[in-house]
């Protein structure tokens, strides 16, 4: 009798755990099913046999943990449970982590300027002084609303603010008198000194102020899995974990997409190209493409961008150099072909360099594929050829991502290495959409490539009004050209 007893309370035992463990493993499915319902990115043809495997195990778990009392279906559905349970968790962080990143990294509310406050190097002035009762000469904006800038950098500097219209006027005020206080734009600064080296070092900043922004831009939404919307991409010169509001733009690109006919036009436009800043009176004077960024952020040089091509840009993405080396990796590395019958060598980020030969390169990891598109010195065209590498580096990076099953077998890691490294106005949705409709056709994509082009000459500029800059006047048959290209994939 007692040896019955005691098999009695083994079973009861062994009963309890399987329960408790079906019970774990079908909540674990639960969780794991509401997430991808969250996350809308699997097609049907995915969705409906998950659902029906998740559906069977669920049922073979209870089937067994509940209703079959012999020995051997209680470990069944304990294993069962065991892997379910280790699938279902694991499932759910990962969806859980593309929720956040796609929540935190898409889509574009407001933006944040940091300002300088600078005196010259050898000013009494510091950070622990007052200035109040001091007047500060700002350096004025575009986008952000004057009387904001000025209510803020008053209410945390404390001195009456004058509004100046060149950053290269206002740098001298603090130059040239030790009493002046100046406050510029971080990025707008930082963009200054890239054209006047001669003035690194003459400043000092003694605060900083932050100005939050709420962004109010009026773009043309589509459907963008089934209507064809151009995307202004902006690569910006750095490194930093963050993008700042204002940066000088050394990669202006046009991606002009048909989801329908899964062609992609590239439109490469040189950095130094003079174009009428959008929102200037016409006959103002023009500017460089890439100083649009400094002086009213990506919303400006998409804008400018836009009535350049007369076209209507309905989104962007600006990246950082860490962007591009990142993804490169995290796709597997990429092709790119060198059409020039010499080899030549291209400086790196970190000090080493990359050899390129004639022909195709194969399988070139992210800090070499930077490097090239980065490479202007070894060709005579220059800025040009520099340009013509981007498009290459973009449609090898987009074909993986497209064009093969890159996005279900890298995808952790592909997020992993664009967190930080970007910012956009494309929404959680429209994403989502797309890459729905990328997993679902799994179709390859046409690429063509347009080319503005130009002369070099010195010009005066809208931001730099009393000093001559080496500008590209553009040559109008080129923009033409990529007008008629640009109809032709919008279909209009």
């Amino acid at each position: 009798m007692g040896k019955i007893v005691e098999e009695k309370v083994k079973l009861s035992g062994l009963e309890i755990c399987t329960r408790v463990l079906a019970t774990i493993a079908v909540v674990g499915l639960v969780a794991l099913a509401i997430n991808i319902i969250r996350l809308n990115i699997l097609p049907t043809k995915f969705l409906i046999p998950l659902s029906i495997l998740m559906i069977i195990f669920a049922g073979l778990v209870v089937f067994f943990a509940f209703f079959k009392k012999k020995k051997v279906f209680k470990i069944i559905a304990i294993v069962l449970s065991v892997i379910i349970s280790a699938v279902s968790g694991f499932g759910f962080l990962k969806l859980n982590d593309t929720i956040n990143f796609f929540s935190e990294n898409l889509g574009e509310s407001e933006n944040v300027g940091i300002y300088n406050i600078m005196v010259n190097k050898n000013s009494s002035l510091d950070e622990n002084s007052d200035l109040t009762g001091i007047s500060v000469y700002a350096y004025r904006d575009l986008t952000l609303e004057k009387k904001l800038i000025k209510k803020e950098i008053k209410s945390q500097v404390g001195g009456e603010v004058v509004f100046t219209d060149e950053v290269l006027e206002t740098v001298k005020m603090a130059v040239e008198d030790e009493d002046k206080v100046v406050a510029i734009n971080a990025g707008t600064y930082e963009g200054f000194l890239s054209d006047n080296n001669e003035y690194i070092d003459q400043l000092k900043v003694i605060k900083t102020v932050k100005i939050k922004n709420e962004v109010e831009t009026e773009k043309k939404v589509v459907d963008i899995t089934e209507k064809p919307f151009a995307i202004y991409i902006s690569g910006i010169d750095t490194r930093s974990g963050t993008l700042p509001d204002r940066s000088l733009s050394d990669v202006n690109i046009l991606a002009v997409i048909n989801p329908v006919e899964n062609k992609v036009l590239l439109v490469s436009v040189p950095r130094d190209y003079y174009v009428q800043l959008a929102g200037t009176e016409e006959g103002e004077l023009k500017d460089k493409l890439t100083h649009a960024g400094t002086v009213g952020g990506v919303q400006l040089s998409k804008a400018t961008l836009g009535e350049l091509l007369d076209v209507e840009v309905n989104y962007y993405i600006r990246v950082n150099f860490n962007f591009v080396e990142r993804l490169v990796d995290a796709v597997g590395g990429i092709d790119v072909y060198s059409d020039v019958d010499y080899a030549f060598t291209s400086q790196t980020t970190d000090g080493r360099g990359c050899v390129f030969y004639p022909g195709v390169n194969s399988n070139i990891g992210g800090v070499c594929a930077l490097a090239f598109a980065r490479e202007r010195h070894a060709y005579a065209s220059g800025d040009r050829h520099r340009g013509e590498n981007q498009e290459q580096v973009i449609k090898a990076i987009l074909e993986k991502l497209m064009g093969s099953t890159t996005l279900l077998s890298r995808y952790s890691e592909i997020l992993n290495a664009l967190a930080g490294t970007f910012e956009t106005d494309l929404g959680v949705e429209d994403m989502t959409k797309f890459v729905k409709k990328q997993l679902d056709e799994m179709k390859g994509w046409s690429f063509e490539n347009s080319n503005l082009d130009g002369t070099t000459g010195p010009a005066y500029t809208y931001s730099y009004r009393s000093q001559y800059l080496s500008v590209m006047f553009p040559d109008e048959t080129s923009i033409e050209t990529a007008k008629a290209k640009i109809q032709e994939i919008l279909g209009e």
